[in-house]
């Protein structure tokens, strides 16, 4: 072909790019130049946030990986001792173990003032008292607790019944006796310090309040049946 010819072509094609080229340039500018600075910044957040979760899930993903690279170098007898572990630290949450450990002994009885003018209602214990109690020692760390010797679990409920307070469906007298598994100071404290709700039935209403701080104590297991109705594990994937 004659190289002039040639020339020719490159020539005219040379100059259709230099037309095309600027107006896709101009049409790309016209199309995101109108795009504002909050959606901009909108989708850059949503893009964090994608990136954080993802994260987490690997993070996640990682975790589970690691257990179960555990169990599949485990023998059968080693994954058997790891979920026999995992059954007991769940009966020792749940109440359904014998425990023992560090923590405190507390009695709260009746006031001993003489049945005439002095004495009215706030001389004796009520359920409001019990459950106050049992409230002060869980904040001060009590891990385990019982009330004369009925292990409170998470449907314990202190209930009035007449002279009586009601604990897992059992009628109890004064004393009332509180074993709780704990560090020692703190639970005493958390009775015994001014401005305290134990220290308040002491003074404040002349209740019989005494408590001692134990190296070792034991409190029973929860031996009542548990009737459950309603509650159910949530499906995976709901």
């Amino acid at each position: 072909m004659n190289k002039y010819v040639i020339n020719g072509i490159i020539f005219i094609m040379c100059i259709a790019l230099g037309i095309i080229i600027p107006y896709q340039i101009r049409n790309n500018i016209g199309e995101n130049s109108y795009v504002p600075l909050s959606t901009i910044k909108e989708t850059q957040a949503e893009v964090n946030k994608t990136k954080s979760e993802i994260e987490n899930i690997q993070i996640l993903i990682n975790e589970q990986d690691k257990k179960l690279d555990q169990l599949k170098d485990a023998d059968t007898k080693d994954v058997v001792e790891i979920l026999e572990k995992d059954i007991e630290k769940i009966k020792n949450f749940g109440g359904f173990n014998d425990l023992e450990g560090p923590g405190l002994i507390l009695t709260i009885n009746d006031s001993d003032k003489k049945f005439n003018e002095e004495w009215d209602d706030s001389s004796i214990v009520h359920e409001g008292d019990i459950q106050n109690i049992i409230n002060d020692l869980k904040v001060a760390g009590a891990e385990a607790m019982s009330v004369r010797g009925e292990r409170l679990i998470h449907t314990s409920a202190v209930q009035c019944n007449g002279p009586v307070l009601r604990v897992n469906n059992k009628n109890l007298p004064a004393p009332f006796t509180i074993y709780a598994i704990g560090n020692p100071r703190k639970l005493s404290a958390a009775i015994n310090a001014p401005g305290t709700y134990g220290r308040y039935l002491k003074d404040g209403r002349g209740l019989r309040v005494e408590s001692e701080e134990r190296n070792y104590i034991v409190i029973p297991r929860y031996n009542n049946s548990l009737d459950i109705k309603y509650m159910q594990p949530v499906e995976e994937g709901e």
